[in-house]
């Protein structure tokens, strides 16, 4: 008979080894500190790699409250994995400014200075839009909330304009059980959101997004981005748009139908012009002109002046100057039919000429009765 210990999970009799103590940051410098947060910034340097520390103020180290919120962020930012959302690499103490999430480090402004800086134009902006939505695409699909989106919060690289959304401090998500309480900046904050007992929802996001999209409207003097940004901010969550999707579909849309409109136009002017074109060409239509099946069919008017001249010659062979005055006159009843020089440049005028002249050269050699 089996006893517990057949049946419980372990270590079978081996040596626990106790893990190396990891590699000391280097070159810690301190670059921020939150004017009415409760964190501030470190710069360090481990691996040969550059890093942000992010710890509590000192007056709220001992805080469970802030504390709290620390782990929370930690908690909600290490299962992150985006190219537009910064990493969280770990949690861990550091001597002498104690616990610290340990995030990967950007080279690059925020958007709030990117865009005094006077560097957002019609291009930057619609990239930026397109890279934040699939950030918040990807956030909500985890069911969480980031309750804090605003310019200062969006980091763009100096290497390629690309979007890097940071700070989670007071993002929330479904499975979360603390500070369930309303947050954010209050200009981009939704009225609902503001509210106590709100229960976040994403369409708080949405709000946020908007008045960021209507900042980057304002400052290029874009309508169609102030009227994406209209459908994002509005006061009842229900008339907004629903998704991330919704707002590329919104921007994505009006680009679209503005290229159709702008190629129908062009379409419908090379029609125009086409028509003009060819109705101003003299009409060459007919039998006497076109081949039909390789064959060339005759002009009556030159077949009729070769009788003539074969009547007059009575049976006798066409000399050379016959020849070439019968020539000259079968020219000039084509040159009727083809009056202008770009006319008589065409396969169909050459072809005509050379079989007239077939036919006046076979007189030369035998009688025509």
């Amino acid at each position: 008979m089996m006893n517990d210990d057949d049946n419980s999970s372990g270590f079978f009799d081996a040596e626990i080894e106790q893990p190396e103590p990891s590699v000391a940051f280097g070159h810690i410098e301190e670059f921020y500190v939150s004017p009415n947060g409760y964190t501030r910034l470190f710069r360090a340097n481990r691996y040969g790699k550059n890093l942000i520390l992010k710890t509590l103020k000192p007056e709220n180290r001992e805080m469970p409250f802030y504390q709290q919120a620390l782990q929370k962020e930690f908690a909600i930012g290490y299962q992150l994995t985006h190219p537009h959302i910064c990493s969280t690499i770990g949690l861990e103490d550091v001597p002498g400014i104690g616990t610290c999430i340990v995030q990967e480090y950007i080279d690059g402004i925020t958007l709030a200075q990117y865009m005094q800086q006077g560097k957002l134009n019609k291009r930057t902006a619609r990239k930026i839009i397109t890279e934040l939505c699939d950030a918040l695409k990807y956030l909500h699909s985890k069911q969480i909330i980031h309750r804090d989106l605003k310019p200062d919060n969006i980091m763009i690289t100096h290497n390629g304009d690309n979007v890097k959304l940071i700070d989670f401090s007071l993002a929330d998500s479904d499975d979360s059980t603390v500070l369930k309480i309303p947050a954010g900046t209050r200009r981009y904050t939704a009225p609902e959101a503001q509210e106590k007992g709100y229960t976040p929802t994403l369409l708080a996001d949405i709000y946020s997004l908007g008045i960021i999209i209507g900042e980057m409207g304002e400052t290029l003097k874009n309508k169609r981005l102030l009227q994406v940004a209209s459908k994002c901010t509005s006061r009842l969550p229900e008339c907004r748009l629903n998704s991330t999707t919704a707002v590329m579909q919104a921007l994505t849309h009006t680009s679209i139908l503005r290229i159709l409109m702008v190629a129908a136009f062009f379409a419908c002017c090379l029609i125009a012009a086409g028509a003009y074109f060819y109705l101003r060409q003299p009409s060459v239509t007919g039998p006497d002109i076109y081949p039909t099946y390789g064959n060339i069919p005759e002009n009556n008017a030159c077949r009729e002046l070769i009788r003539q001249k074969v009547a007059e010659q009575k049976g006798a062979s066409l000399t050379e100057v016959d020849s070439l005055n019968l020539m000259q006159g079968i020219e000039a009843l084509l040159q009727e039919t083809f009056p202008t020089a770009s006319m008589q440049a065409t396969p169909v005028y050459r072809n005509q000429i050379a079989y007239w002249s077939r036919e006046v050269s076979k007189l030369m050699k035998i009688s025509v009765d």
